[in-house]
């Protein structure tokens, strides 16, 4: 059964790992390219100053305040220069740039999960194989949780491969040591990993629901869209119930603290720990964030069990 899936699986593999390859090699930018783009800002930045124009303005300033905002936005620009002058400008850059493709990288999990996940049943169903594979003295439970077991260490793969190569591009497009941030980086994508279990438990699920790979793929990208938008369709509901027009004229200011509560349901946020990706490894955080993706990861996986030892076929 092992070597079955693995065949199944490997061809998803192969072209999830060529997709990570061409986010983390190709796509970066070298560090003389960054150092190259930010003398060009600088440079244009300095030519704003030499001769500014009230026309950077907004249009709804009144005129007798558009000279003091004028030399506001001019003493601005002087200030971020003399920053993006300073050696440690460019190596947030450096930074800011790993991070978002090694996240790129990261990212490809989560369409590798689904398309795991909803062929595991229902593919068995949709070419007529799932009689044999439930006639073999084995376990349901067993059949399955191989079969996840088996998905889950390709993520893992993938997950690694992905991690490995972000440092090795980091190097490899000259970004200085103290940017590249490996141990970071390898505990974001362990962190990422995880929290694209629950994608492949939903996809799974789905396919034990339906049997049928259309309506699996279906059913999984509608609920992985209601779990991952909870918090903009519940804001959205309370606002529609019991705003009135004199709170929508006043915005969001008024209401930052239960509007930003919702955040906390958010399970995405939980995948990609803002400490993790800003270089600093909080060990607490890493493992609040770890325990959360690991016990949403196990209850559509016990679903799933619980569905596939008592549906029919």
């Amino acid at each position: 059964m092992i070597s079955k899936e693995w065949r199944d699986a490997r061809w998803k593999l192969l072209i999830a790992l060529a997709a990570i390859l061409v986010i983390v090699f190709v796509l970066p930018r070298s560090y003389e390219k960054i150092q190259a783009d930010t003398r060009r800002d600088i440079e244009r930045m300095q030519r704003d100053i030499e001769s500014p124009d009230a026309g950077l303005l907004p249009p709804d300033i009144p005129p007798e305040m558009r000279e003091q905002e004028l030399n506001n936005y001019v003493d601005d620009m002087r200030s971020q220069i003399e920053d993006m002058r300073t050696p440690g400008y460019l190596v947030a850059m450096a930074e800011s740039e790993i991070r978002g493709f090694s996240m790129g990288a990261n990212l490809v999990l989560v369409p590798l999960a689904g398309l795991l996940g909803v062929a595991l049943i229902s593919g068995e169903v949709g070419r007529g194989t799932i009689f044999l594979l439930l006639s073999r003295p084995v376990s349901r439970r067993r059949t399955l949780l191989t079969k996840y077991s088996i998905c889950a260490v390709v993520l893992l793969a993938a997950a690694l491969v992905g991690a490995v190569a972000s440092v090795i591009s980091g190097y490899a497009h000259g970004y200085p040591t103290g940017s590249v941030g490996a141990v970071e980086i390898l505990a974001s994508a362990a962190l990422f990993w995880l929290g694209s279990l629950f994608v492949l438990g939903v996809a799974l699920l789905a396919s034990v629901l339906f049997g049928d790979i259309i309506k699996s793929i279906i059913a999984a990208i509608a609920a992985l869209y209601v779990i991952f938008s909870a918090p903009d369709l519940v804001r959205t509901l309370i606002q529609w119930l019991t705003w009135t027009d004199e709170d929508y004229e006043q915005g969001f200011s008024s209401t930052d603290a239960w509007y930003q509560a919702f955040e906390r349901i958010r399970l995405v946020n939980y995948w990609t720990a803002e400490d993790l990706r800003t270089g600093e490894l909080i060990l607490s955080q890493a493992a609040q964030n770890s325990l959360v993706c690991l016990v949403a990861a196990v209850v559509p996986l016990l679903l799933a069990l619980w569905w596939f030892r008592r549906k029919a076929y």
